[in-house]
């Protein structure tokens, strides 16, 4: 892996654009998302369509190939309801160096982001049209929620969702999806992945998994049930803080907190 290059768009560590970020982590509000990130569940802002948020992100065992390559960093992300873009300012942590800010432009949120989780648990507070609340789900499965990992192609279970067939057979968040019903998952992709999991309810089916720290893989045998999925804690407490506050109407007029002219006086310091 390449080391990531920030110096064209490293700021100075004073710049008032990165007031904010937070330096410190409690952990009364930060809550767990999945493997990589963490989110600060009171500490997030609703003005008209947009949102901000604060986030964490912690490389994973797969991300760090070299010495030199953090994927790791904490940061301010903002989303636009209104036309499905995001945005995030990160500060990284580099020991011999210091720390190091980098930001960039707002873009149209992919299904590979985080800003996608975000947009589509939270959006339907904003009042634009078309977005409405996650709330309960329910289907027929096991109870394992699989994402795909950008670099090695692998099939990680993120999510294992409580008293389902997956979670009282032991299956864990972080463990490596090696096959389904002998279908082995690699370069299948996420989608045929998704399509194996799914079947008639009492149905039986296999996996094997890889999990971290094990040498031997572990194969589960279970039947399919109905499985209802609740919002995660931490939506309902963002949704609950967000809630609580008083409406905030966006600015308008002159000020304009995406021009870099405005970006970096005081009323849009936690725009």
């Amino acid at each position: 892996m390449r080391r990531i290059v920030l110096a064209p768009l490293i700021l100075a560590l004073s710049s008032p654009a990165f007031a904010g970020i937070p330096e410190s982590l409690k952990p009364t509000k930060w809550m767990k998302i999945n493997q990589a990130w963490m989110i600060d569940t009171e500490d997030v802002e609703l003005k008209g369509s947009k949102f901000r948020f604060y986030v964490e992100r912690r490389a994973t065992k797969d991300e760090v190939g070299e010495r030199d390559y953090i994927a790791s960093y904490v940061g301010k992300l903002r989303l636009r309801c209104s036309d499905f873009s995001s945005k995030i300012e990160v500060r990284y942590e580099n020991p011999p160096f210091g720390s190091y800010y980098q930001g960039g432009a707002w873009e149209k949120i992919r299904p590979d982001m985080m800003a996608y989780q975000l947009a589509n648990y939270f959006c339907f507070l904003s009042g634009v049209e078309g977005y409405t609340r996650e709330g309960e789900e329910e289907y027929v499965g096991l109870g394992i929620q699989m994402s795909s990992d950008q670099k090695t192609g692998n099939i990680v279970i993120n999510r294992v969702i409580k008293d389902s067939p997956a979670a009282k057979s032991g299956v864990m968040q972080g463990d490596e999806l090696i096959s389904i019903d002998d279908w082995s998952m690699k370069g299948l992709g996420i989608d045929k992945a998704l399509q194996l999991m799914k079947g008639e309810e009492g149905e039986k089916v296999s996996i094997v998994i890889q999990r971290t720290n094990e040498l031997d893989k572990i194969k589960f045998s279970f039947k399919r049930e109905k499985i209802t999925i609740d919002e995660p804690d931490w939506v309902k407490k963002i949704i609950k803080t967000v809630q609580s506050k008083p409406v905030i109407e966006e600015r308008t007029g002159r000020t304009n907190c995406d021009s870099p002219v405005w970006r970096n006086r005081p009323e849009c310091f936690d725009y």
